[in-house]
């Protein structure tokens, strides 16, 4: 077998060989990497009973494989979870082959066995994320080792293709006409680093359907800080005032994740959204990006049929994001 060894890391401070690794890897994203999960701040998840352990696997001194998680105290017992604070966990890895895979998977259960963990929660990126040495190995060994799928949710996602007619090639005929009259209407679009607006805007759109944003203002400015030119925001404006905007992270070299929509209800016919849209999917597609994660449209299995429609009409197809659960006897 591969000589493979592996350490544990009990905290989230920045390292240079392994940020560079999960920049090059076959899949690793943003959400991978310490740093990006130390915008939170360690105390949030300790006082929920959480602990970082993240295993880093080298292979004659070089590293190899890297998973980021976090062990929780439940009443189940011990509970590792990868990802935590972030939409995708799992392995990271590059050119590895199958035995390799196998030790890999093997020590890292050996691992929670030593801890007396009860059960595992590992939510991998889909392959939109990753770069063609991507391989299903790992996904083949955690279900012959027993893990089931616990839960599915649908993404929406779209191919981006760099060119004059794109995305109007790909949107259909509702959006198209959303996008004329959102010009019509003189609204215009572009990217804005004007993320008070943005934030301010968002927190009014959450608490009209009664729902939460995902981070705080801080915590977004301490995200934005850490990854400079990674997280985009475009904002359609109507005379100068901000009437819908979209959040995007720049995951890796081939992916962007779109996290948070939001638009001023009381100029919901202008139509802004469609047309920040359009123009935030024609750029980051001259960027070089491939794929748009326009993000769940599911309630576990439960489908949201308008979100999807409405991505649908910019060329959005589904994808499961499957989540892995292992329970240790």
């Amino acid at each position: 077998m591969p000589d493979i060894t592996y350490e544990v890391i009990d905290d989230n401070a920045t390292r240079p060989e392994l940020e560079d690794f999960i920049a090059s890897s076959a899949n690793g994203t943003l959400f991978h990497s310490p740093r990006f999960l130390n915008y939170h701040g360690e105390e949030k998840f300790r006082s929920q009973g959480g602990t970082v352990h993240h295993l880093l696997f080298r292979q004659k001194g070089r590293i190899c494989a890297f998973i980021p998680g976090m062990i929780f105290e439940t009443d189940k017992g011990p509970v590792y979870r990868s990802p935590y604070g972030g939409s995708y966990g799992s392995f990271v890895y590059d050119s590895l082959t199958f035995s390799e895979t196998q030790e890999i998977l093997e020590l890292f259960l050996g691992f929670a066995r030593e801890k007396g963990i009860s059960e595992i929660h590992l939510v991998p990126p889909p392959p939109l994320y990753c770069r063609d040495s991507f391989s299903d190995c790992f996904q083949f060994l955690f279900l012959s080792k027993g893990f089931r799928i616990g839960k599915a949710e649908l993404l929406m996602v779209c191919r981006l293709e760099p060119g004059k007619d794109y995305p109007l090639s790909a949107m259909k005929k509702k959006a198209k006409e959303a996008w004329r009259q959102a010009l019509r209407k003189g609204v215009t679009a572009g990217p804005s680093e004007d993320y008070a607006a943005f934030y301010e805007m968002l927190l009014r759109d959450k608490q009209k359907f009664g729902t939460s944003t995902t981070r705080t203002y801080e915590e977004l400015q301490r995200i934005i800080g850490l990854f400079p030119g990674k997280i985009r925001l475009w904002l359609a404006w109507l005379e100068g005032r901000p009437i819908a905007g979209g959040l995007f992270f720049l995951c890796n070299e081939r992916a962007a994740n779109f996290l948070d929509l939001c638009h001023d209800v009381s100029y919901y016919d202008f139509r802004g959204s469609n047309l920040m849209l359009k123009v935030a999917l024609e750029e980051l597609a001259a960027l070089g990006l491939r794929w748009m994660d326009f993000g769940p449209s599911s309630f576990g299995y439960e489908p949201h049929h308008t979100l999807i429609k409405f991505k649908e009409s910019f060329g959005g197809q589904g994808v499961a994001r499957l989540y892995y659960e292992l329970k240790l006897d």
